[in-house]
């Protein structure tokens, strides 16, 4: 599931660049601002309605593979010391990131 997550999230970046790039392409002279947040509304609405085409798909194969809303899992996951601190150094590292890229 986290790497169908990981996957979208690159495939949404991808789309939106590609929408943002042929627009660009298609624009002769400069925008105002009014014409901008529409421009923008559009492309919001349109990615957004490929996203829906797109978890639907991804919907139905899971079903002709066999998914019905279940998930099985072999053992249950629980937290450990280790995740702990994992996540915790995560934390930290990119709270230096953000301080660092001001």
């Amino acid at each position: 599931m986290l790497a169908m997550t990981h996957r979208y999230i690159f495939l949404l970046i991808e789309t939106a660049s590609q929408m943002f790039e042929s627009r660009q392409s298609r624009i002769v002279a400069n925008l105002s601002a009014s014409e901008q947040r529409q421009l923008a509304a559009r492309t919001a609405g349109v990615l957004f309605s490929k996203t829906i085409d797109l978890s639907n798909d991804v919907y139905l194969a899971m079903q002709s593979r066999g998914f019905r809303g279940q998930m099985e899992l072999i053992t249950e996951f629980h937290m450990k010391a280790v995740d702990y601190a994992a996540l915790a150094s995560f934390f930290i590292a990119a709270g230096i990131f953000i301080f660092l890229g001001r």
